[in-house]
């Protein structure tokens, strides 16, 4: 029986995947339009990959040129700049209002995300969802490690928590800790196809298939 949720953030809880991809191709545009758009490919294929290590990859994989760690902290220091206050004012995933209402006390509500840890707080209190969540994990923690510390902190078996997310890399943490697993479906994003377990397009649909 379920006790718990774990929730991505981006694509998940906010309709702010799509800010994102967004800004990357900004980030690049100076590079050409086609590296912009490979950019943003690259992006939506990695989603659930920490923004650093994604630059990292597109300066060996697309541009194949070395960046400094300097080069590294600005891009991050731009994409904050970017997508922040657009995050803050992005649409909640149809459902998750009416699902955190319906469900609060039955169950225990976590967020594991890729974003930078303090950015996510402070979107959190701002669109006053501070009370909701026991705790939030971003970046640097892992999302393998995000799980093991709420385990641990709540006391549960791997097996009463759920795990909630759009990326590959969701799914891939979510099973290698024995966590039942929900892929939300959206427009751009991962399609999930070779995973046999439930896929929802929002959160309208995620009370039917918590187990």
């Amino acid at each position: 029986m379920t006790k718990g949720i774990i929730f991505d953030f981006d694509g998940v809880i906010l309709e702010s995947a799509d800010i994102k991809t967004e800004a990357f191709r900004e980030l690049f545009r100076g590079e050409g339009v086609g590296v912009a758009n490979a950019v943003a490919l690259y992006h939506e294929a990695n989603a659930g990959v920490p923004r650093l290590e994604k630059f990292r990859r597109i300066y060996a994989e697309i541009l194949r040129r070395p960046a400094g760690e300097g080069e590294m902290a600005a891009l991050c220091d731009r994409f904050r700049y970017l997508v922040h206050e657009k995050v803050k004012s992005a649409p909640y995933v149809n459902g998750f209002n009416e699902f955190i209402r319906e469900t609060r006390g039955k169950y225990r509500f976590f967020v594991a995300s890729a974003a930078p840890q303090d950015e996510i707080g402070e979107v959190i209190v701002a669109r006053g969802l501070g009370g909701v969540f026991d705790s939030v994990y971003g970046f640097p923690e892992s999302k393998t490690g995000a799980i093991a510390r709420i385990i641990s902190g709540a006391g549960f078996d791997p097996r009463e928590m759920v795990f909630v997310g759009d990326a590959q890399a969701d799914m891939a943490a979510a099973l290698s800790r024995g966590l039942f697993f929900v892929a939300r479906l959206r427009s751009g994003g991962y399609d999930f196809s070779g995973y046999s377990g439930p896929k929802i397009k929002d959160l309208t649909e995620l009370g039917v298939v918590i187990p």
